[in-house]
């Protein structure tokens, strides 16, 4: 008689998230201050995966109530639970003498980098739809809009 196997779960498939969102999700995780941040600050509403952004704000929600972040990590995709429980016992960027804040400071401007990037780039199509279509008052309004935005950014109109 052939001995049969204990059946294991294979482990969670890798997901390719975005890192800057990966890796606030499990600053979050890591330290109570920077969900602090995090919230006061609004970077959640930058994220373009939606599963990692409700998972944060579940995170930042857990150290607002004081509840342990493991609760939460129960309710979460596996492969994001697995993630997150490998940084809680070590694994990563995120020893100890780690500057957390300063990381998480560093993804959030990334992501507002590219939010503006994105709009930017939303802008110069509109331009460009406006005048395929001939439409000269439309195309100013946008060109105007782009400029403003090069300017604030601080760069050539």
């Amino acid at each position: 008689r052939r001995p049969v196997a204990a059946t294991v779960p294979p482990p969670p498939a890798p997901v390719n998230w975005p890192v800057a969102e990966r890796g606030l999700v499990e600053a979050i995780a890591l330290d109570g201050d920077v969900a602090s941040w995090v919230t006061s600050n609004g970077a959640l509403a930058l994220f373009t995966d939606q599963g990692l952004a409700a998972a944060g704000q579940k995170l930042v929600e857990a150290w607002e109530n004081h509840r342990p972040v493991g609760e939460v990590m129960e309710g979460l995709p596996p492969a994001l639970a697995s993630r997150l429980g490998e940084v809680l016992l070590g694994d990563g960027p995120w020893s100890e003498e780690t500057n957390r804040m300063q990381m998480a400071q560093d993804y959030v401007a990334r992501l507002r980098q590219r939010a503006e990037r994105t709009k930017r780039q939303a802008m110069v199509a509109e331009v460009r739809r406006a005048d395929r279509d001939g439409d000269a008052s439309s195309s100013r309004e946008a060109l105007g809009q782009l400029s403003e935005l090069r300017r604030r950014e601080g760069g050539a109109v």
